[in-house]
């Protein structure tokens, strides 16, 4: 999907949500990552086949994600994001009723992407209006701050190996 059908599909999300659940006084937020968050910050060219969520409050719109190609297997990777990602967290600008969406920040995106080691998470995060936006300092911490987290001596040698080259490649 390109990024209007991403919008697109928010949107129907949030409606059917609305529809399904009803009003709240308060929004539910989700945080979208991966190619999808990079797509709406329109800082890649590809289109993406999903929509990846790390996070929704709601509980009961996890069951109502799949009809708009949305999923939560981002789990399986929590541990190289940052505990604080969401004080980072850019707010979608999108009309919605019942469901407030977010983007991480970019060098929390940058960083799950360089610890998946997959080579389609590369080839984004070497976009030119990838490399061209890095804070490099915040950059800097939170792969200090994936690393620490991480369990294994193995993953977090490797995830430093990656982020040195990426950072010898591009930081001027």
């Amino acid at each position: 999907m390109d990024r209007e059908e991403l919008f697109s599909r928010l949107l129907a999300f949030d409606r059917d949500a609305f529809l399904t659940y009803g009003s709240s006084k308060i929004k539910y937020e989700c945080y979208i990552v991966g190619g999808g968050a990079m797509l709406i910050m329109g800082l890649i060219p590809r289109a993406t086949h999903d929509i990846d969520v790390l996070r929704c409050t709601a509980y009961e719109l996890i069951s109502l994600m799949p009809k708009y190609d949305m999923n939560m297997n981002v789990t399986a990777h929590i541990g190289c994001f940052a505990d604080d990602y969401s004080s980072r967290a850019e707010k979608i600008d999108l009309d919605t009723k019942l469901i407030d969406f977010y983007t991480l920040s970019l060098e929390d995106l940058v960083v799950s992407k360089l610890a998946s080691g997959r080579e389609q998470d590369f080839e984004d995060i070497h976009q030119p209006a990838v490399v061209q936006k890095i804070d490099w300092d915040k950059l800097d911490e939170l792969i200090d701050l994936a690393i620490e987290g991480m369990v294994g001596d193995y993953s977090a040698r490797e995830l430093r190996d990656f982020y040195n080259d990426y950072k010898e490649e591009f930081k001027k």
